[in-house]
């Protein structure tokens, strides 16, 4: 009933401002798979507060936990654009799904190593140490198998001089992380916002934080289709880049009531650990050189861990054409972001 009332208000504006007459189009109902977690709060936020219904799109949502989840529902055919991400385009490629990331969600265009959202949480008494890599030898941590946690915790180690393989990865989904930790099934959690904030505010003095960011890895996460289908219907693409670009801008400024918003699709997340978990999350839809840069780096990365059998070219991952085309159409959206430097220049 609140989602409906708010977007009830948003075309009571919309009218009241002149923004649409009597003779506005019914808007295109199109299917989203999307991952449910904060990762992604634009997309829930633009569906609660009327930012797709404003750009014509009446967004439907099927949920998924993890990329390589939305990977496998997209494959059904039941859906026009999915959730993809840095470390999950490749394998859809790979597997015969030719998708792409249209537009950013998660994402910092300054940086190809912006990985604030990620982060390692321990039991207090597991005998690993903040900061310390050897301390994990020995040790079990659950992660989600093949998603970026996982690649995360394993670049994180290699470059400490850790070989992963002394280390115990037990595939355990986000949603199943904090009591499994809590049963003592695993010495620690690699995994992403809100689920190490929801560990430690939880457990309390019972966990610590090990990590968080790095750099050690560019996080990018955003809404992308397949190749047919963004060539048979550009204009579905370009209304989703300029709704996730206002609602981005939004969310920045209006991060707790972000934040709320994201309870009210993620059952049982509290709304301090929402509010606390969304200020190390960066809402950022431009794509720089150093975006491209970031999945260039990334699928090298899964290539010489063998998680793909070959160098797939990021301009097959990634476009920049339709989030150009919202900087032209609006460009007050993107006034307030940090200037991209000339080390991302493309």
């Amino acid at each position: 009933m609140r989602r409906f009332a708010a977007v009830l208000g948003v075309i009571a504006s919309m009218l009241a401002t002149g923004a649409v007459g009597w003779a506005v189009p019914a808007p295109t109902t199109v299917t989203l798979i999307t991952v449910t977690n904060m990762l992604h709060t634009p997309e829930f936020v633009a569906v609660e507060k009327g930012f797709f219904l404003k750009h014509g799109l009446n967004v439907k949502f099927v949920h998924t936990e993890t990329g390589a989840a939305a990977n496998a529902a997209m494959e059904s055919g039941s859906a026009q654009l999915t959730d993809t991400g840095v470390t999950s385009v490749q394998a859809a490629r790979e597997a015969g799904l030719p998708v792409f990331m249209a537009v950013p969600v998660l994402n910092d265009a300054t940086t190809a190593v912006g990985d604030n959202a990620l982060a390692v949480v321990a039991r207090a008494d597991s005998g690993i140490k903040p900061g310390d890599a050897r301390s994990f030898i020995g040790k079990k941590v659950g992660l989600a198998r093949g998603g970026t946690g996982d690649a995360y915790l394993t670049i994180w180690l290699t470059k400490e001089g850790v070989d992963p393989k002394q280390v115990t990865y037990l595939n355990v989904q986000p949603a199943d992380q904090l009591v499994t930790i809590q049963n003592k099934n695993v010495d620690a959690i690699a995994t992403w916002e809100p689920f190490q904030t929801l560990i430690l505010d939880t457990m309390g003095p019972q966990a610590v934080l090990i990590k968080r960011g790095g750099p050690i890895l560019g996080y990018i996460l955003g809404i992308g289709s397949t190749e047919s289908y963004a060539q048979s219907h550009p204009e579905i693409l370009q209304a989703v880049a300029d709704a996730i670009a206002e609602t981005s801008a939004w969310v920045r400024t209006h991060p707790a009531d972000a934040a709320d918003v994201v309870t009210h699709w993620i059952p049982g997340l509290p709304d301090t650990v929402a509010r606390n978990a969304i200020t190390h999350i960066d809402f950022d839809p431009r794509i720089s050189g150093c975006t491209f840069r970031a999945f260039a780096d990334a699928t090298r990365i899964l290539y010489e861990q063998h998680k793909i059998k070959s160098l797939i070219p990021v301009d097959k991952q990634l476009t920049d054409r339709f989030v150009k085309r919202t900087k032209e159409l609006y460009p007050g959206l993107f006034r307030a972001l940090k200037p991209i430097p000339a080390s991302c220049s493309q």
